[in-house]
């Protein structure tokens, strides 16, 4: 493997060439979080969020990101409680890590922790 060769590096995002593959890296954390919190009712909690990539409001699981400049020590679970509730006003009274995965593995070296929220409490 060769070294790696950086055509870009912003605030949020680097662009990396590793062997002639090019790929996006996050600069500002070193996980994503991703909530699937449910209700006492079984209701799946989502959330909408204006997304300037694809340039619209998008309907998703309440999400973000692990580890960032505020705090580089937090936990995916500390994270996951921190999101959930800055995004949905819930508070879960049990977290569960169901799976890590490559959130796109051949455009970015993310890696997106799944948790489950249930025990919900409207806090927000």
């Amino acid at each position: 493997m060769s070294e790696d060769r950086i055509h870009f590096s912003g605030r949020y995002l680097r662009l990396i060439e590793r062997d002639s593959w090019e790929f996006v890296s996050r600069s500002n954390a070193r996980a994503v979080v991703v909530l699937i919190a449910v209700t006492n009712r079984d209701e799946l909690v989502l959330v909408e969020q204006l997304r300037k990539p694809v340039g619209a409001s998008v309907i998703e699981l309440p999400a973000g990101l692990v580890g960032d400049h505020a705090d580089p020590d937090e936990s995916i679970h500390q994270a996951a409680g921190r999101e959930l509730e800055e995004e949905t006003g819930f508070r879960a009274a049990r977290l569960e890590l169901l799976m890590e995965c490559p959130s796109s593995a051949g455009l970015t070296d993310e890696i997106i922790s799944f948790v489950r929220a249930d025990g919900l409490e409207r806090v927000g």
